[in-house]
């Protein structure tokens, strides 16, 4: 056994068992301690380097990750700038974009743009040029008209409502295809009877 109760300068040292400083506790392959928390670089000075720059946590409190990062539990930020995210599966309180792109399964693309999705004016018409979105059938109307280049003959289309209709049907009309000119087609969104509040309705095109 060795006791020094002074300072001690030492070049290279081999210790075969664990090395205890205070409440830290160094051997092999890990380090811990016996407090509650364990510190690296309180100071603050200067930038910690992890795994060869893997991990670099600046002094600002910057930190870059040069590798992919595996998340099991939640993730929360405040904001979040990405050039492209996948996921399965995205919800949303508000969603807000210069445009949208959704991939489907039969590998088209439904693309909706902000000037798409605005409320039909004193004619009840939108003009779109997505498969998707929301419109507005204003009250005192019974018919809303949907132009679109994305309809054809054999489309399917899919109506909404996110409102009560006062038990009326909500149902598409006609549709309108223009062989010469796609952005003239159209379908025509109907209710018998007008309402006295306007009706939002999604409205879906499967081709």
């Amino acid at each position: 056994n060795l006791l020094v109760n002074g300072n001690t300068q030492l070049g290279n040292t081999f210790i075969t068992g664990t090395f205890t400083t205070g409440e830290v506790a160094i051997k092999d392959n890990f380090i811990e301690t016996t407090n509650t928390a364990l510190y690296i670089q309180p100071s603050q000075i200067g930038s910690v380097h992890i795994m060869g720059e893997t991990l670099v946590i600046a002094d600002n409190g910057d930190v870059t990750i040069n590798g992919n990062l595996f998340v099991t539990g939640s993730f929360s930020v405040n904001t979040l700038v990405a050039n492209e995210i996948q996921t399965n599966k995205l919800t949303a309180q508000e969603l807000t974009s210069d445009q949208i792109k959704i991939a489907t399964d039969s590998a088209s693309t439904i693309i909706a743009s902000e000037i798409d999705l605005n409320i039909a004016t004193t004619s009840a018409k939108v003009n779109s040029n997505a498969t998707a979105g929301t419109a507005t059938l204003p009250s005192g109307k019974t018919e809303l008209i949907i132009s679109t280049d994305k309809i054809t003959a054999d489309s399917m289309v899919y109506i909404t409502p996110l409102a009560s209709t006062n038990n009326q049907v909500l149902y598409v009309k006609s549709k309108n295809i223009s062989t010469s000119n796609p952005t003239d087609s159209s379908f025509t969104i109907s209710l018998d009877n007008p309402l006295v509040t306007d009706l939002q309705i999604n409205w879906w095109i499967i081709n």
